[in-house]
C-alpha cells in the first residue's frame, strides 16, 4: 500500500507560505517530501515552512535551505499558528482519502452483487438488462473513487528540476570537521558509493573511478565487510547523518543500490546511478543526470530469466516475491559506472535504445495504472533519466 504523501497547505504570515510536515519513516521519504515542498515553493514564489516530523526530527536534512525560496521557521507564536493551520488541513485531507477508499470498496461490492444476479436466467430479461446497466455504473463509480484515492501519489514532475540547497553554516562546519577526521578527501573530487550485493562485481568499476581521478567514499549501512581496494574511504561504521549529508552534498555523483539513497540524492542534487533495481517504475530516474540498471528477474518456478520488457509487466512487478533477482555482472557494472562518470562531467547523451526503453516503460505504466494507480503520472511521465546504455542496447 502506498504511503500518503505529505500534506502541503497554504497559510499567510504577511506573505503566502506553504507548510509541510515531512514523513520521517525513512530517510528517502523525508528527502522526497522536503524536495517536493521546495519545488512547489520555488514554482509558486511562496515561502516555505518545514514542520518537525513526528519522529526523526534530528536529521540535518531538515535544516537544508533553498537558495531561491524564503524559509520561515516553525518556532514561536508564528510557528504555533502554522502548525495549527497544517493540522486542521491534514485532518480533512486524511478524512477525504478514507472516504474515497471506502466509496471505492462499497461500489465494487455492489458491482459484484449485481453481476451475480445478471446471470440468473430465472429473472426477466428486461430486469437483467437493467441490472447490467446498474452494474456498469457501479464499477464506474468505484473506478472514480479509486482515482480520487490514487491522486495521492507523488507527482514526479515536481522533482524534474533541482533546487539549489545550502547547509546552514554551523552544520557545514561540523560536517567538514567530521569529514576531515574520517579521511574524506575534500581537496579532490570523490564519488559516494553504497553497496549491498556482490562487492567483487564493483572492483573493476572502482579501479575505473580511481583512474578517472576520483576517490571513492563509501556511505550507507554498515555490514561489517570492508571493501579492500585502494582509494576507498569507508564511512559506514560512523552512522552519522550529518557526515553522510555533507558527503552527498559534495560528491560528484552517487552510486547506490537502495531506493532510500536514490531519493536522498534528489534533495542533495547528486547525480545518481542506482544498481540492481528490481521494480523499473519505482527506480526510474526522474532527472536527466540519473541512471539505473536492473537486476535480472528469474522465475522461481521455472528458472527462466525475464527480458527487459517482461520485467515491466504486471506478472513481474505485481508479484515480485515469485522471482529471484540476479545482480549485475561486473562488466555491466563497469559500463554503467563509466557512463555515470560521463554524466557527472556534464556529458548527457541518450541513445536510441535508451529512448526506446523509456517510451516502452511509459506505455507499460499506463496499462499498470488501471490496476495499481501511481505507476506513472497521468500524462505518462516516468522520468528524464535513462536505463544504463549497457542494458538498454540489449533491448534495442
Amino acid at each position: 500500500m502506498r504511503a500518503v504523501p505529505m500534506t502541503i497547505v497554504e497559510g499567510r504570515t504577511g506573505r503566502p507560505v506553504l507548510i509541510g510536515r515531512p514523513n520521517a519513516s525513512t530517510r528517502g521519504a523525508l528527502s522526497l517530501d522536503i524536495a517536493e515542498l521546495m519545488a512547489r515553493s520555488k514554482r509558486s514564489g511562496k515561502a516555505m515552512c518545514v514542520l518537525p516530523p513526528a519522529n526523526g526530527g534530528d536529521d540535518p536534512l531538515l535544516a537544508l535551505t533553498a537558495r531561491d525560496v524564503l524559509r520561515i521557521e516553525s518556532s514561536g507564536i508564528l510557528g504555533w499558528w502554522l502548525r495549527t493551520r497544517w493540522e486542521a488541513a491534514a485532518a480533512m485531507q486524511v478524512a477525504s482519502l478514507r472516504a474515497s477508499v471506502a466509496s471505492a470498496v462499497f461500489w465494487r461490492e455492489i458491482h459484484k452483487e449485481l453481476r451475480r444476479h445478471i446471470g440468473d436466467e430465472r429473472l426477466p430479461y428486461a430486469l437483467r438488462t437493467r441490472l447490467r446497466g446498474l452494474a456498469e455504473r457501479s464499477i464506474d463509480r468505484s473506478a472514480r473513487a479509486s482515482r480520487d484515492a490514487g491522486d495521492w501519489h507523488r507527482d514526479r514532475r515536481l522533482l524534474r528540476e533541482s533546487v539549489t540547497v545550502v547547509m546552514p553554516e554551523p552544520l557545514e562546519a561540523a560536517g567538514r570537521e567530521l569529514a576531515q577526521r574520517n579521511g574524506v578527501p575534500l581537496d579532490r573530487p570523490f564519488v559516494a558509493l553504497e553497496i549491498r550485493s556482490r562487492r567483487d562485481a564493483l572492483h573493476t568499476a572502482i579501479d575505473a573511478v580511481a583512474a578517472n581521478g576520483h576517490a571513492v567514499v563509501r556511505v550507507g549501512r554498515d555490514d561489517g565487510v570492508p571493501i579492500e581496494r585502494a582509494g576507498v574511504v569507508n564511512l559506514t561504521a560512523q552512522r552519522s547523518k550529518l557526515l553522510s549529508a555533507f558527503v552527498l552534498l559534495r560528491a560528484r555523483c552517487l552510486i547506490c543500490e537502495t531506493a532510500d539513497l536514490q531519493s536522498v540524492a534528489y534533495l542533495t542534487n547528486t547525480p545518481c546511478l542506482r544498481l540492481n533495481a528490481i521494480d523499473p517504475f519505482e527506480a526510474y530516474p526522474i532527472r536527466r543526470d540519473g541512471l539505473f540498471t536492473l537486476a535480472t528477474p528469474v522465475d522461481l518456478r521455472t528458472g527462466r530469466e525475464l527480458g527487459l520488457e517482461e520485467g515491466m509487466a504486471r506478472n513481474h512487478v505485481g508479484h515480485l516475491d515469485r522471482y529471484a533477482h540476479r545482480p549485475n555482472r561486473a562488466v555491466d557494472v563497469l559500463g554503467a559506472v563509466e557512463e555515470m562518470l560521463e554524466v557527472a562531467s556534464g556529458v548527457i547523451a541518450e541513445t536510441a535504445g535508451q529512448a526506446q526503453y523509456r517510451l516502452t516503460l511509459a506505455d507499460a505504466g499506463r496499462v499498470l495504472d488501471q490496476h495499481e494507480p501511481g505507476r506513472s503520472n497521468d500524462d505518462g511521465f516516468i522520468g528524464d533519466g535513462r536505463l544504463a546504455r549497457v542494458h538498454a542496447e540489449r533491448m534495442a
